[in-house]
């Protein structure tokens, strides 16, 4: 209970490994497959974590109002955005508090619940501006409009593959964080070249994330004709869960082609 640190574990052999790789300049595949291994004991928290739980639940409920008449309506009918709510940043804002009503009731935060949070907002803001991109202040039909787009098994799997590529980018950038910073000035010679590793790192987490996109199509597709156009809390987090164990089985495959 309270606020957990997911970086409090022993210093292992995979993490002394994670910070030899990034000293001889290995393939950032290969630092990113290091990292999930030193990190093995974190990451098995995922499927217990309430943030992570009360995202993809969060992220399922917006496929599902979009299949509605009026997804505002009905998000805002089970609290989860404002009666008033009619904008892309009142959605993304509302979302984030109720995610944060959420951990306050269940009083389980954690790093990892927070970095799904932002990872959430991210992939919900990322679709609605591109989406909406080319109107100044769309209205409220114009956004009812996008949120009825996710109610499509392929748009609401493009956020998702966001959501899970955003959050494994933000989840191995916490745990190599410390060690990027301790080679500023050996490997990185400069901080562009950090930046630059870190861009780097960004890409493979959105290209592996592509692992996720087919799943999830299907699995939106099924579960929205057996659960009878609701979604619920346990069927969402075991999504989620195979979702993220996808995830880390594509990026080892990228790290083992990529080192031979």
């Amino acid at each position: 209970m309270g606020h957990s640190l997911i970086g409090k574990f022993p210093r292992t052999k995979e993490w002394d490994e994670v910070s030899r790789i990034i000293s001889d300049g290995a393939d950032t595949a290969q630092v990113a497959d290091a990292t999930l291994k030193a990190a093995e004991l974190a990451m098995a928290w995922v499927q217990n974590d309430a943030g992570f739980r009360e995202a993809i639940w969060l992220l399922t409920q917006l496929g599902v109002a979009g299949t509605k008449n009026h997804p505002l309506a009905h998000l805002a009918q089970y609290g989860l955005v404002g009666k008033d709510t009619n904008s892309v940043v009142d959605v993304v804002s509302d979302l984030c508090n109720s995610f944060e009503s959420a951990m306050e009731a269940t009083r389980e935060r954690s790093d990892f619940g927070e970095v799904s949070r932002r990872a959430l907002a991210g992939a919900v803001t990322g679709y609605l501006g591109e989406r909406l991109g080319g109107m100044f202040e769309p209205s409220k039909q114009d956004v009812e409009s996008a949120l009825k787009d996710i109610g499509k098994p392929k748009v609401f799997a493009q956020v998702y593959q966001s959501y899970v590529g955003g959050l494994t980018n933000k989840s191995l950038g916490y745990f190599l964080s410390r060690e990027l910073a301790r080679h500023l000035g050996h490997k990185f010679q400069t901080a562009n070249q950090k930046r630059q590793f870190e861009g780097a790192l960004r890409t493979l987490c959105a290209e592996s994330s592509e692992v996720v996109k087919k799943y999830g199509t299907q699995w939106f597709a099924k579960h929205l004709k057996e659960d009878g156009g609701d979604i619920s809390r346990e069927t969402a987090e075991g999504f989620g869960w195979y979702g993220m164990q996808k995830m880390r089985a594509e990026l080892r495959t990228r790290a083992t082609t990529n080192g031979n």
